[in-house]
Protein backbone atom coordinates (compact mmCIF):
# COMPACT_ATOMS: atom_id res chain seq x y z
CA UNK A 1 0.00 0.00 0.00
CA UNK A 2 3.12 2.44 0.91
CA UNK A 3 4.27 1.53 -2.54
CA UNK A 4 0.34 2.75 -3.97
CA UNK A 5 0.62 5.85 -2.27
CA UNK A 6 4.40 6.83 -3.02
CA UNK A 7 3.23 6.40 -6.62
CA UNK A 8 0.05 8.59 -6.40
CA UNK A 9 2.41 11.42 -4.25
CA UNK A 10 5.39 11.22 -7.46
CA UNK A 11 2.62 11.67 -9.87
CA UNK A 12 0.77 14.90 -8.20
CA UNK A 13 4.28 16.41 -7.31
CA UNK A 14 5.05 15.96 -11.46
CA UNK A 15 1.88 17.18 -12.62
CA UNK A 16 1.79 20.15 -10.12
CA UNK A 17 5.37 21.36 -10.70
CA UNK A 18 4.92 21.96 -14.02
CA UNK A 19 3.27 25.33 -14.28
CA UNK A 20 -0.51 26.45 -14.88
CA UNK A 21 -2.89 23.54 -14.07
CA UNK A 22 -6.29 22.41 -16.29
CA UNK A 23 -8.07 20.99 -13.10
CA UNK A 24 -10.59 19.00 -14.99
CA UNK A 25 -7.91 16.97 -16.73
CA UNK A 26 -5.82 16.76 -13.65
CA UNK A 27 -8.94 15.20 -11.86
CA UNK A 28 -9.72 12.84 -14.94
CA UNK A 29 -6.19 11.89 -15.32
CA UNK A 30 -6.08 11.42 -11.33
CA UNK A 31 -8.74 8.75 -11.40
CA UNK A 32 -7.01 7.05 -14.14
CA UNK A 33 -3.84 6.71 -12.17
CA UNK A 34 -5.61 5.75 -9.32
CA UNK A 35 -7.98 3.57 -11.06
CA UNK A 36 -4.73 1.16 -12.35
CA UNK A 37 -2.89 1.22 -9.33
CA UNK A 38 -5.55 0.05 -7.87
CA UNK A 39 -6.28 -2.81 -10.02
CA UNK A 40 -2.37 -3.52 -9.96
CA UNK A 41 -3.00 -4.19 -6.23
CA UNK A 42 -5.46 -6.24 -6.46
CA UNK A 43 -3.54 -8.33 -9.02
CA UNK A 44 -0.91 -8.86 -6.13
CA UNK A 45 -3.15 -9.39 -3.27
CA UNK A 46 -4.45 -12.06 -5.56
CA UNK A 47 -0.66 -13.34 -6.22
CA UNK A 48 -0.28 -13.17 -2.28
CA UNK A 49 -2.92 -15.03 -1.87
CA UNK A 50 -1.75 -17.73 -3.87
CA UNK A 51 1.37 -18.33 -2.28
CA UNK A 52 -0.23 -18.28 1.21
CA UNK A 53 -2.21 -21.05 -0.03
CA UNK A 54 0.59 -23.05 -1.27
CA UNK A 55 2.65 -22.27 2.34
CA UNK A 56 -0.35 -24.12 3.77
CA UNK A 57 1.12 -27.49 2.26
CA UNK A 58 3.55 -28.00 5.42
CA UNK A 59 0.47 -27.68 7.73
CA UNK A 60 -1.96 -30.82 8.83
CA UNK A 61 -4.70 -30.29 6.96
CA UNK A 62 -8.28 -30.03 9.74
CA UNK A 63 -10.76 -31.53 7.74
CA UNK A 64 -14.01 -31.96 10.08
CA UNK A 65 -17.20 -29.85 9.26
CA UNK A 66 -17.12 -28.51 12.41
CA UNK A 67 -13.44 -26.93 11.49
CA UNK A 68 -15.07 -25.73 8.05
CA UNK A 69 -17.90 -24.31 9.69
CA UNK A 70 -16.09 -22.02 12.47
CA UNK A 71 -13.92 -20.63 9.12
CA UNK A 72 -15.35 -17.40 7.41
CA UNK A 73 -17.63 -18.26 4.50
CA UNK A 74 -16.11 -15.76 1.56
CA UNK A 75 -13.38 -17.71 1.40
CA UNK A 76 -9.21 -17.15 1.98
CA UNK A 77 -9.21 -19.23 4.90
CA UNK A 78 -11.48 -21.80 4.15
CA UNK A 79 -9.92 -22.69 0.31
CA UNK A 80 -6.32 -22.58 1.64
CA UNK A 81 -6.35 -26.22 3.23
CA UNK A 82 -8.23 -27.16 0.01
CA UNK A 83 -5.55 -25.73 -2.47
CA UNK A 84 -2.57 -27.18 -0.04
CA UNK A 85 -4.17 -30.64 -0.87
CA UNK A 86 -4.46 -30.18 -4.40
CA UNK A 87 -0.53 -28.89 -4.37
CA UNK A 88 0.33 -32.57 -2.73
CA UNK A 89 -1.48 -33.95 -5.53
CA UNK A 90 -3.76 -35.20 -3.42
CA UNK A 91 -6.94 -35.21 -5.03
CA UNK A 92 -9.08 -37.82 -3.20
CA UNK A 93 -8.77 -35.78 -0.24
CA UNK A 94 -8.79 -32.75 -2.06
CA UNK A 95 -12.42 -34.12 -2.85
CA UNK A 96 -13.32 -34.69 0.54
CA UNK A 97 -12.41 -31.68 1.77
CA UNK A 98 -14.15 -29.14 -0.78
CA UNK A 99 -17.55 -31.39 -0.76
CA UNK A 100 -17.38 -31.30 2.92
CA UNK A 101 -16.73 -27.14 3.00
CA UNK A 102 -20.00 -27.20 0.46
CA UNK A 103 -21.78 -29.23 3.26
CA UNK A 104 -20.94 -26.57 6.02
CA UNK A 105 -21.99 -23.63 3.52
CA UNK A 106 -24.93 -23.13 5.81
CA UNK A 107 -26.05 -19.19 4.57
CA UNK A 108 -27.16 -18.75 1.73
CA UNK A 109 -24.11 -17.51 -0.02
CA UNK A 110 -25.10 -18.72 -3.64
CA UNK A 111 -21.58 -17.28 -4.66
CA UNK A 112 -19.82 -19.03 -2.24
CA UNK A 113 -21.61 -22.16 -3.45
CA UNK A 114 -20.33 -21.99 -6.73
CA UNK A 115 -16.82 -21.46 -6.08
CA UNK A 116 -16.89 -24.79 -3.92
CA UNK A 117 -18.86 -26.18 -7.31
CA UNK A 118 -15.95 -25.15 -9.54
CA UNK A 119 -13.13 -26.06 -7.07
CA UNK A 120 -15.10 -29.85 -7.07
CA UNK A 121 -15.15 -29.57 -10.94
CA UNK A 122 -11.40 -28.75 -11.14
CA UNK A 123 -10.52 -31.84 -9.28
CA UNK A 124 -12.76 -34.15 -10.93
CA UNK A 125 -11.03 -32.46 -14.21
CA UNK A 126 -7.96 -33.39 -12.95
CA UNK A 127 -8.61 -37.35 -11.96
CA UNK A 128 -10.43 -37.54 -15.77
CA UNK A 129 -13.63 -37.46 -14.58
CA UNK A 130 -14.82 -34.91 -17.53
CA UNK A 131 -18.84 -35.73 -17.03
CA UNK A 132 -18.44 -35.47 -13.52
CA UNK A 133 -16.59 -31.95 -13.80
CA UNK A 134 -18.97 -30.98 -16.35
CA UNK A 135 -21.84 -31.65 -13.86
CA UNK A 136 -20.10 -29.48 -11.14
CA UNK A 137 -19.46 -26.69 -13.77
CA UNK A 138 -23.05 -26.39 -15.07
CA UNK A 139 -24.48 -25.79 -11.68
CA UNK A 140 -21.87 -23.06 -10.52
CA UNK A 141 -22.89 -21.70 -14.04
CA UNK A 142 -26.84 -21.88 -13.38
CA UNK A 143 -26.20 -19.90 -9.89
CA UNK A 144 -23.95 -17.47 -12.07
CA UNK A 145 -26.48 -17.02 -14.82
CA UNK A 146 -29.11 -16.54 -12.26
CA UNK A 147 -26.64 -13.82 -10.23
CA UNK A 148 -25.73 -12.07 -12.99
CA UNK A 149 -29.15 -11.27 -14.57
CA UNK A 150 -30.23 -10.06 -10.97
CA UNK A 151 -27.54 -7.58 -10.75
CA UNK A 152 -26.75 -6.60 -14.58
CA UNK A 153 -24.40 -3.76 -13.27
CA UNK A 154 -22.51 -5.70 -10.79
CA UNK A 155 -19.26 -6.21 -12.52
CA UNK A 156 -18.15 -8.78 -10.04
CA UNK A 157 -21.04 -11.17 -11.11
CA UNK A 158 -20.57 -10.96 -14.50
CA UNK A 159 -16.70 -11.75 -14.39
CA UNK A 160 -17.68 -14.74 -12.30
CA UNK A 161 -20.34 -15.80 -14.92
CA UNK A 162 -16.93 -15.63 -17.65
CA UNK A 163 -15.23 -17.82 -15.43
CA UNK A 164 -17.85 -20.45 -15.65
CA UNK A 165 -18.13 -20.23 -19.53
CA UNK A 166 -14.24 -20.77 -19.42
CA UNK A 167 -14.15 -23.61 -17.29
CA UNK A 168 -17.11 -25.26 -19.19
CA UNK A 169 -15.14 -24.24 -22.32
CA UNK A 170 -11.89 -26.43 -20.83
CA UNK A 171 -13.97 -29.45 -20.12
CA UNK A 172 -15.48 -29.77 -23.84
CA UNK A 173 -12.22 -29.20 -25.08
CA UNK A 174 -10.54 -31.90 -23.20
CA UNK A 175 -13.65 -33.96 -24.09
CA UNK A 176 -12.90 -33.12 -28.03
CA UNK A 177 -16.12 -30.83 -28.35
CA UNK A 178 -14.13 -28.38 -29.50
CA UNK A 179 -17.20 -26.72 -31.12
CA UNK A 180 -18.99 -26.71 -27.74
CA UNK A 181 -15.86 -24.95 -26.06
CA UNK A 182 -15.44 -22.44 -28.54
CA UNK A 183 -18.93 -21.51 -27.93
CA UNK A 184 -18.04 -21.25 -24.10
CA UNK A 185 -15.22 -19.37 -24.08
CA UNK A 186 -16.69 -17.08 -26.95
CA UNK A 187 -19.73 -15.69 -24.72
CA UNK A 188 -16.86 -15.62 -21.61
CA UNK A 189 -15.15 -13.39 -24.40
CA UNK A 190 -18.35 -11.24 -25.06
CA UNK A 191 -18.68 -10.59 -21.10
CA UNK A 192 -15.29 -9.75 -20.98
CA UNK A 193 -15.15 -7.58 -23.53
CA UNK A 194 -17.78 -5.42 -21.90
CA UNK A 195 -15.90 -5.24 -18.62
CA UNK A 196 -12.80 -4.50 -20.19
CA UNK A 197 -15.08 -1.16 -22.31
CA UNK A 198 -16.47 -0.34 -19.18
CA UNK A 199 -13.53 -0.22 -17.13
CA UNK A 200 -10.65 0.72 -19.12
CA UNK A 201 -8.50 1.68 -16.29
CA UNK A 202 -9.14 -1.95 -14.38
CA UNK A 203 -6.11 -4.20 -14.23
CA UNK A 204 -8.00 -7.23 -13.43
CA UNK A 205 -10.51 -6.30 -16.49
CA UNK A 206 -8.21 -6.24 -18.59
CA UNK A 207 -5.85 -9.36 -17.94
CA UNK A 208 -8.82 -11.31 -17.71
CA UNK A 209 -9.37 -9.89 -21.44
CA UNK A 210 -6.24 -10.89 -22.57
CA UNK A 211 -6.83 -14.60 -21.03
CA UNK A 212 -9.79 -14.87 -23.01
CA UNK A 213 -8.47 -13.89 -26.25
CA UNK A 214 -5.82 -16.80 -25.39
CA UNK A 215 -8.43 -19.46 -24.80
CA UNK A 216 -10.10 -18.86 -28.08
CA UNK A 217 -7.09 -19.10 -29.36
CA UNK A 218 -6.08 -22.43 -28.10
CA UNK A 219 -9.50 -24.11 -29.36
CA UNK A 220 -8.66 -22.20 -32.83
CA UNK A 221 -5.10 -23.46 -33.01
CA UNK A 222 -6.44 -27.11 -31.64
CA UNK A 223 -8.92 -26.88 -34.90
CA UNK A 224 -6.46 -26.54 -37.15
CA UNK A 225 -7.08 -22.76 -38.11
CA UNK A 226 -3.99 -21.76 -37.21
CA UNK A 227 -4.77 -18.06 -38.90
CA UNK A 228 -7.50 -17.42 -37.10
CA UNK A 229 -5.26 -18.25 -33.17
CA UNK A 230 -2.64 -16.40 -34.24
CA UNK A 231 -5.29 -13.22 -34.73
CA UNK A 232 -6.19 -14.08 -31.33
CA UNK A 233 -2.99 -14.29 -29.24
CA UNK A 234 -1.85 -11.02 -31.35
CA UNK A 235 -4.79 -9.33 -29.54
CA UNK A 236 -3.96 -11.19 -26.24
CA UNK A 237 0.24 -9.88 -26.49
CA UNK A 238 -1.68 -6.37 -27.40
CA UNK A 239 -3.85 -6.50 -24.23
CA UNK A 240 -0.76 -7.55 -21.75
CA UNK A 241 2.15 -5.64 -23.70
CA UNK A 242 -0.29 -2.70 -22.88
CA UNK A 243 -0.55 -3.37 -19.42
CA UNK A 244 2.99 -4.20 -18.66
CA UNK A 245 4.11 -1.15 -20.06
CA UNK A 246 1.78 0.63 -17.53
CA UNK A 247 2.75 -1.35 -14.64
CA UNK A 248 6.20 -1.48 -14.92
CA UNK A 249 6.02 -2.77 -11.19
CA UNK A 250 3.85 -5.71 -11.50
CA UNK A 251 5.23 -9.33 -11.20
CA UNK A 252 2.00 -10.66 -12.22
CA UNK A 253 1.43 -8.48 -15.53
CA UNK A 254 4.33 -9.05 -16.77
CA UNK A 255 3.89 -12.82 -16.20
CA UNK A 256 1.04 -12.40 -18.38
CA UNK A 257 3.42 -10.96 -20.59
CA UNK A 258 5.52 -13.86 -21.15
CA UNK A 259 2.43 -16.21 -21.32
CA UNK A 260 1.29 -14.48 -24.78
CA UNK A 261 4.74 -14.33 -26.09
CA UNK A 262 5.11 -17.87 -25.51
CA UNK A 263 1.01 -18.58 -26.86
CA UNK A 264 2.51 -16.96 -30.15
CA UNK A 265 5.63 -18.98 -30.40
CA UNK A 266 3.61 -22.19 -30.14
CA UNK A 267 1.16 -20.86 -33.00
CA UNK A 268 4.33 -20.20 -35.19
CA UNK A 269 6.76 -23.74 -34.78
CA UNK A 270 2.96 -25.07 -35.00
CA UNK A 271 2.91 -23.20 -38.44
CA UNK A 272 6.30 -24.45 -39.60
CA UNK A 273 7.81 -20.91 -38.57
CA UNK A 274 10.68 -21.70 -36.28
CA UNK A 275 12.09 -18.80 -36.25
CA UNK A 276 9.55 -16.70 -35.67
CA UNK A 277 8.87 -19.00 -32.85
CA UNK A 278 12.43 -18.47 -31.56
CA UNK A 279 12.41 -14.98 -31.11
CA UNK A 280 9.06 -15.36 -29.49
CA UNK A 281 9.93 -17.70 -27.22
CA UNK A 282 13.53 -15.85 -26.31
CA UNK A 283 11.56 -12.95 -25.43
CA UNK A 284 9.30 -14.56 -22.87
CA UNK A 285 12.54 -15.69 -22.16
CA UNK A 286 13.93 -12.42 -21.10
CA UNK A 287 10.47 -11.16 -18.91
CA UNK A 288 10.92 -14.20 -16.89
CA UNK A 289 14.74 -14.36 -16.27
CA UNK A 290 14.32 -10.58 -14.78
CA UNK A 291 11.28 -11.82 -12.59
CA UNK A 292 13.01 -14.70 -11.76
CA UNK A 293 16.21 -12.25 -10.86
CA UNK A 294 13.75 -10.09 -9.32
CA UNK A 295 11.77 -12.39 -7.37
CA UNK A 296 14.59 -15.49 -6.34
CA UNK A 297 12.00 -16.91 -3.88
CA UNK A 298 8.98 -17.62 -6.30
CA UNK A 299 8.49 -20.91 -7.13
CA UNK A 300 6.42 -19.92 -9.92
CA UNK A 301 8.82 -16.96 -11.03
CA UNK A 302 11.41 -19.91 -11.15
CA UNK A 303 9.13 -22.78 -13.00
CA UNK A 304 8.15 -20.10 -15.35
CA UNK A 305 11.78 -19.66 -16.45
CA UNK A 306 12.47 -23.32 -16.46
CA UNK A 307 9.27 -23.85 -19.45
CA UNK A 308 10.78 -21.20 -21.28
CA UNK A 309 14.29 -23.08 -21.70
CA UNK A 310 12.09 -26.26 -22.45
CA UNK A 311 10.66 -24.20 -25.18
CA UNK A 312 13.37 -22.90 -26.71
CA UNK A 313 15.27 -26.33 -26.29
CA UNK A 314 11.87 -27.39 -28.68
CA UNK A 315 12.23 -25.43 -30.84
CA UNK A 316 15.52 -25.74 -31.58
CA UNK A 317 15.83 -29.48 -31.53
CA UNK A 318 13.23 -29.21 -34.18
CA UNK A 319 15.83 -26.80 -36.40
CA UNK A 320 18.08 -29.16 -35.75
CA UNK A 321 20.68 -27.59 -33.53
CA UNK A 322 20.30 -30.93 -31.20
CA UNK A 323 23.59 -29.22 -29.19
CA UNK A 324 21.79 -26.32 -28.13
CA UNK A 325 18.66 -27.69 -27.65
CA UNK A 326 20.40 -29.92 -25.08
CA UNK A 327 22.10 -27.08 -23.41
CA UNK A 328 18.40 -25.70 -23.21
CA UNK A 329 16.97 -28.69 -21.53
CA UNK A 330 20.01 -29.30 -19.14
CA UNK A 331 19.49 -25.75 -17.81
CA UNK A 332 15.79 -26.56 -17.05
CA UNK A 333 16.90 -29.45 -15.94
CA UNK A 334 18.56 -28.00 -12.95
CA UNK A 335 15.96 -25.01 -12.34
CA UNK A 336 13.54 -27.97 -11.76
CA UNK A 337 16.08 -30.47 -10.12
CA UNK A 338 16.23 -27.43 -7.50
CA UNK A 339 12.48 -26.69 -7.39
CA UNK A 340 11.26 -30.33 -6.67
CA UNK A 341 14.37 -30.75 -3.62
CA UNK A 342 12.49 -27.77 -2.27
CA UNK A 343 9.01 -28.77 -2.81
CA UNK A 344 9.38 -32.92 -2.22
CA UNK A 345 5.94 -32.72 -1.20
CA UNK A 346 4.37 -30.83 -4.50
CA UNK A 347 3.43 -33.45 -6.89
CA UNK A 348 3.20 -30.52 -9.87
CA UNK A 349 7.21 -30.02 -8.96
CA UNK A 350 7.88 -33.71 -9.37
CA UNK A 351 6.36 -34.52 -12.57
CA UNK A 352 8.10 -31.49 -13.91
CA UNK A 353 11.35 -32.82 -13.45
CA UNK A 354 10.18 -36.01 -14.88
CA UNK A 355 9.24 -33.99 -18.25
CA UNK A 356 12.61 -32.35 -18.20
CA UNK A 357 14.48 -36.07 -17.67
CA UNK A 358 12.01 -37.15 -20.49
CA UNK A 359 12.99 -33.87 -23.30
CA UNK A 360 16.73 -34.50 -22.19
CA UNK A 361 16.38 -38.37 -23.47
CA UNK A 362 14.70 -37.30 -26.76
CA UNK A 363 17.82 -34.88 -27.72
CA UNK A 364 20.37 -37.61 -26.93
CA UNK A 365 18.50 -40.22 -28.90
CA UNK A 366 17.85 -38.00 -31.21
CA UNK A 367 22.29 -37.18 -31.22
CA UNK A 368 22.59 -41.07 -31.59
CA UNK A 369 23.56 -41.47 -27.74
CA UNK A 370 20.99 -44.00 -26.81
CA UNK A 371 22.45 -45.29 -23.79
CA UNK A 372 22.25 -41.60 -22.43
CA UNK A 373 18.62 -41.33 -23.21
CA UNK A 374 17.70 -44.51 -21.91
CA UNK A 375 19.26 -43.45 -18.89
CA UNK A 376 17.10 -40.14 -18.58
CA UNK A 377 14.05 -42.13 -19.84
CA UNK A 378 14.27 -44.11 -16.44
CA UNK A 379 15.41 -41.67 -14.77
CA UNK A 380 11.76 -39.81 -15.51
CA UNK A 381 9.71 -43.31 -15.49
CA UNK A 382 10.98 -43.69 -12.04
CA UNK A 383 9.24 -40.56 -10.61
CA UNK A 384 5.91 -41.22 -12.57
CA UNK A 385 5.97 -44.99 -11.02
CA UNK A 386 5.93 -43.07 -7.92
CA UNK A 387 3.94 -40.51 -8.55
CA UNK A 388 1.08 -43.16 -9.81
CA UNK A 389 1.50 -45.11 -6.86
CA UNK A 390 0.85 -42.26 -4.67
CA UNK A 391 -1.76 -40.74 -6.72
CA UNK A 392 -3.75 -43.78 -8.06
CA UNK A 393 -7.54 -41.65 -8.90
CA UNK A 394 -5.31 -38.95 -11.05
CA UNK A 395 -5.68 -39.77 -14.48
CA UNK A 396 -2.85 -37.68 -15.55
CA UNK A 397 -0.29 -39.60 -13.75
CA UNK A 398 -1.35 -42.58 -15.08
CA UNK A 399 -1.50 -41.15 -18.61
CA UNK A 400 2.38 -39.48 -17.69
CA UNK A 401 3.60 -43.08 -16.45
CA UNK A 402 2.27 -44.99 -19.89
CA UNK A 403 3.84 -42.16 -21.97
CA UNK A 404 6.94 -43.09 -19.36
CA UNK A 405 6.60 -47.06 -20.78
CA UNK A 406 6.13 -45.49 -24.38
CA UNK A 407 9.27 -43.60 -24.54
CA UNK A 408 11.38 -46.74 -23.55
CA UNK A 409 9.35 -48.81 -25.85
CA UNK A 410 10.48 -46.33 -28.89
CA UNK A 411 14.04 -46.63 -28.27
CA UNK A 412 13.97 -50.19 -27.90
CA UNK A 413 12.84 -50.23 -31.46
CA UNK A 414 14.95 -48.12 -32.63
CA UNK A 415 17.73 -51.09 -31.35
CA UNK A 416 16.05 -53.44 -33.17
CA UNK A 417 15.16 -55.08 -30.01
CA UNK A 418 11.23 -56.02 -31.52
CA UNK A 419 10.17 -58.59 -29.00
CA UNK A 420 11.43 -55.89 -26.03
CA UNK A 421 9.55 -53.12 -27.62
CA UNK A 422 6.39 -55.00 -28.32
CA UNK A 423 6.37 -56.17 -24.62
CA UNK A 424 6.50 -52.54 -23.70
CA UNK A 425 3.72 -51.67 -26.04
CA UNK A 426 1.37 -54.20 -25.16
CA UNK A 427 2.18 -53.14 -21.16
CA UNK A 428 1.26 -49.13 -22.25
CA UNK A 429 -1.75 -50.09 -23.88
CA UNK A 430 -3.11 -52.14 -20.57
CA UNK A 431 -2.83 -48.93 -19.49
CA UNK A 432 -4.05 -46.46 -21.86
CA UNK A 433 -6.92 -48.86 -22.58
CA UNK A 434 -7.93 -48.77 -18.48
CA UNK A 435 -7.41 -44.88 -19.04
CA UNK A 436 -9.89 -44.72 -22.31
CA UNK A 437 -12.58 -46.98 -20.58
CA UNK A 438 -12.98 -44.75 -17.86
CA UNK A 439 -12.17 -41.75 -19.24
CA UNK A 440 -15.02 -42.41 -22.37
CA UNK A 441 -15.51 -38.34 -22.85
CA UNK A 442 -11.79 -37.87 -23.38
CA UNK A 443 -10.46 -37.39 -26.78
CA UNK A 444 -7.54 -37.22 -25.55
CA UNK A 445 -7.84 -41.02 -24.04
CA UNK A 446 -9.28 -42.76 -26.87
CA UNK A 447 -6.41 -40.99 -29.22
CA UNK A 448 -3.74 -42.01 -26.84
CA UNK A 449 -4.91 -45.69 -27.06
CA UNK A 450 -5.16 -45.09 -31.01
CA UNK A 451 -1.47 -44.49 -30.86
CA UNK A 452 -0.35 -47.01 -28.92
CA UNK A 453 -2.21 -49.40 -31.28
CA UNK A 454 -0.08 -48.10 -34.12
CA UNK A 455 3.13 -48.45 -32.22
CA UNK A 456 2.30 -52.18 -31.37
CA UNK A 457 1.01 -52.36 -35.22
CA UNK A 458 4.57 -51.10 -36.15
CA UNK A 459 6.43 -53.91 -34.37
CA UNK A 460 4.61 -56.33 -36.22
CA UNK A 461 4.81 -54.86 -39.96
CA UNK A 462 8.88 -54.78 -38.78
CA UNK A 463 9.06 -58.31 -37.97
CA UNK A 464 6.79 -59.20 -41.37
CA UNK A 465 3.82 -60.09 -39.57
CA UNK A 466 1.28 -58.10 -41.79
CA UNK A 467 -2.32 -59.86 -40.82
CA UNK A 468 -1.40 -58.74 -37.00
CA UNK A 469 -0.12 -55.18 -38.17
CA UNK A 470 -3.22 -55.00 -40.34
CA UNK A 471 -5.30 -56.06 -37.06
CA UNK A 472 -4.04 -53.31 -34.60
CA UNK A 473 -4.04 -50.52 -37.69
CA UNK A 474 -7.61 -51.20 -38.09
CA UNK A 475 -8.53 -50.82 -34.37
CA UNK A 476 -6.21 -47.52 -35.14
CA UNK A 477 -8.91 -46.42 -37.87
CA UNK A 478 -11.55 -47.14 -36.01
CA UNK A 479 -11.08 -45.60 -33.07
CA UNK A 480 -9.56 -42.21 -35.58
CA UNK A 481 -12.98 -42.40 -37.53
CA UNK A 482 -15.32 -42.25 -34.32
CA UNK A 483 -13.34 -39.36 -33.33
CA UNK A 484 -12.76 -37.48 -36.49
CA UNK A 485 -17.16 -38.04 -36.96
CA UNK A 486 -17.56 -36.62 -32.87
CA UNK A 487 -15.15 -33.62 -34.03
CA UNK A 488 -15.43 -32.87 -37.33
CA UNK A 489 -13.88 -29.27 -36.78
CA UNK A 490 -10.72 -30.74 -34.93
CA UNK A 491 -7.67 -30.87 -37.45
CA UNK A 492 -6.03 -33.36 -34.92
CA UNK A 493 -8.54 -36.00 -35.39
CA UNK A 494 -9.07 -35.30 -38.91
CA UNK A 495 -5.08 -35.71 -39.61
CA UNK A 496 -5.04 -38.74 -37.48
CA UNK A 497 -7.52 -40.16 -39.67
CA UNK A 498 -5.70 -39.44 -42.77
CA UNK A 499 -2.48 -41.16 -41.07
CA UNK A 500 -4.82 -44.68 -40.04
CA UNK A 501 -5.94 -44.51 -44.28
CA UNK A 502 -1.97 -44.56 -44.80
CA UNK A 503 -0.78 -47.09 -42.68
CA UNK A 504 -3.32 -49.60 -44.17
CA UNK A 505 -2.25 -48.37 -47.46
CA UNK A 506 1.70 -49.23 -46.42
CA UNK A 507 -0.10 -52.60 -45.49
CA UNK A 508 -1.86 -53.63 -48.66
CA UNK A 509 1.12 -51.66 -50.69
CA UNK A 510 3.41 -54.66 -49.33
CA UNK A 511 0.92 -57.50 -49.75
CA UNK A 512 0.92 -56.52 -53.35
CA UNK A 513 -2.50 -55.18 -53.09
CA UNK A 514 -1.81 -52.29 -55.17
CA UNK A 515 -6.00 -51.37 -55.61
CA UNK A 516 -6.93 -51.41 -51.84
CA UNK A 517 -3.93 -49.27 -51.72
CA UNK A 518 -5.22 -46.71 -54.17
CA UNK A 519 -8.40 -46.55 -52.12
CA UNK A 520 -6.98 -46.30 -48.93
CA UNK A 521 -4.34 -43.06 -50.22
CA UNK A 522 -7.06 -41.47 -52.07
CA UNK A 523 -9.14 -41.13 -48.87
CA UNK A 524 -6.04 -40.15 -46.94
CA UNK A 525 -5.37 -37.16 -49.63
CA UNK A 526 -9.19 -36.08 -49.54
CA UNK A 527 -8.60 -35.23 -46.28
CA UNK A 528 -4.94 -33.66 -46.53
CA UNK A 529 -6.11 -31.42 -48.79
CA UNK A 530 -9.21 -30.25 -47.43
CA UNK A 531 -6.93 -29.57 -44.38
CA UNK A 532 -4.20 -27.74 -46.58
CA UNK A 533 -7.00 -25.64 -48.12
CA UNK A 534 -8.14 -24.53 -44.74
CA UNK A 535 -5.07 -23.27 -43.28
CA UNK A 536 -2.00 -22.81 -46.20
CA UNK A 537 0.32 -20.92 -43.76
CA UNK A 538 0.48 -24.75 -41.75
CA UNK A 539 3.74 -26.30 -42.97
CA UNK A 540 2.47 -29.50 -41.59
CA UNK A 541 -0.75 -29.96 -43.29
CA UNK A 542 1.11 -28.72 -46.57
CA UNK A 543 3.88 -31.66 -45.81
CA UNK A 544 1.34 -34.09 -45.23
CA UNK A 545 -0.36 -33.64 -48.76
CA UNK A 546 3.09 -33.77 -50.98
CA UNK A 547 3.74 -36.92 -49.26
CA UNK A 548 0.45 -38.66 -49.78
CA UNK A 549 0.53 -37.30 -53.10
CA UNK A 550 4.15 -39.09 -53.88
CA UNK A 551 2.68 -42.53 -52.42
CA UNK A 552 -0.16 -42.29 -54.68
CA UNK A 553 2.38 -41.26 -57.73
CA UNK A 554 4.57 -44.29 -56.98
CA UNK A 555 1.63 -46.64 -56.77
CA UNK A 556 0.91 -45.44 -60.48
CA UNK A 557 4.33 -45.47 -61.96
Amino acid sequence: MNDVLAELVHWLNARLSGGAIDWLVLATSFMTVLGTLVGALQVVRRATNRERFKSAANREIPKSEAYLRSVPEEGSARHASGEALLERGDLAGAKSYYEAALRATETPDEREVSMLRDRLGDILRMGGDLSGAKAHYEESLAVRDRLARSDPNRAEAQRDLSISFNKLGDVLRESGDLAGAKARYEAGLGLRERLARENPVSVEAQRDLSISYERVGDVLRESGDLAGAKARYEAGLGVSGRLARDNPGSASVHRDLSISYERLGDVLREGGDLSGAKAHYEAGLGVRERLARDNPGSAEAQRDLSISYERLGDVLREGGDLAAARARYETALELRQRLAGENAGFAAAQRDLSISFQRLGDVLRDSGDLAAGKARYEAALELRERLARDNPGSAHAQRDLAIGYTKLADLLLETGDLVGARARYEQCAELFERLASSNTDSAEAQRDLAIIYARIGDVFRHAGDLDNAATRYQRVMAISERLANSNPSSATAQRDLSVSYERLGEIAVLRGDRSAAAELYGRSLAIAERLATTDPSNFGFARDLQVTKLRLSELVA
